[in-house]
């Protein structure tokens, strides 16, 4: 992603999970002295322009921010991951949500960072399927509203959607196999698999 040209990648995403899920990827900033950059957002509607998104900034890490009516809100949560040498450097990011509990964890390089607890109904809160997923961006309206200080300059790898909450046991493991990923069999069941490899065939699932 080139922040100069403001390089996005963006679909209609009607296979969203439901209810429980774990964003999962790796990313390295191409300019270390980048202080905010948008990872990923979705938005549902253009009202719903931030249902969930995860960002990055210099002061306070890695922050996700879930979000869906008044019943069902998470304040954002900061990993306070800081970034501690200007040689840009490959980092695996995860995030969960468990729906019926309402509980949401945040993983930098395999360790929990932060979480936040707030129960929701699962007959009343879904994720709201058909709405626009967009990396390397955030979403001001839906599929658009871009704003360059917003975007990502940097690599982003691997980027997968379970519809579950993965474990701290699995998001470590995936963070221990490296950014190769060349032995996860857990490759297998993902929503959503953005491989960034030269394969066609193995771009999406």
């Amino acid at each position: 992603f080139d922040r100069s040209r403001n390089d996005v990648i963006s679909m209609v995403w009607e296979s969203i999970p439901p209810t429980d899920i774990t964003f999962e990827m790796w990313t390295m900033p191409t300019d270390p002295s980048q202080t905010y950059k948008v990872l990923f957002s979705y938005a549902a509607t253009s009202i719903m322009d931030n249902w969930m998104s995860l960002f990055f900034t210099r002061d306070s890490g890695f922050t996700v921010s879930m979000a869906s009516n008044d019943q069902f809100t998470f304040d954002p949560i900061f990993s306070n991951h800081k970034v501690t040498s200007e040689k840009p450097q490959w980092t695996h990011v995860a995030v969960t949500l468990a729906f019926e509990t309402g509980d949401i964890g945040l993983y930098v390089n395999g360790e929990r960072h932060g979480n936040m607890t707030n129960p929701a109904d699962p007959a009343e809160e879904t994720n709201p399927a058909g709405g626009v997923l967009i990396l390397g961006q955030e979403q001001d309206v839906l599929a658009g509203g871009f704003q360059r200080m917003q975007s990502t300059d940097g690599l982003l790898d691997e980027f997968r959607v379970w519809p579950y909450a993965r474990s701290s046991a699995q998001i470590r493991d995936n963070y221990l196999l490296g950014v190769a990923l060349e032995n996860d069999d857990d490759s297998q069941d993902p929503n959503l698999y953005l491989r960034f490899d030269n394969d066609p065939n193995l771009y999406l699932r």
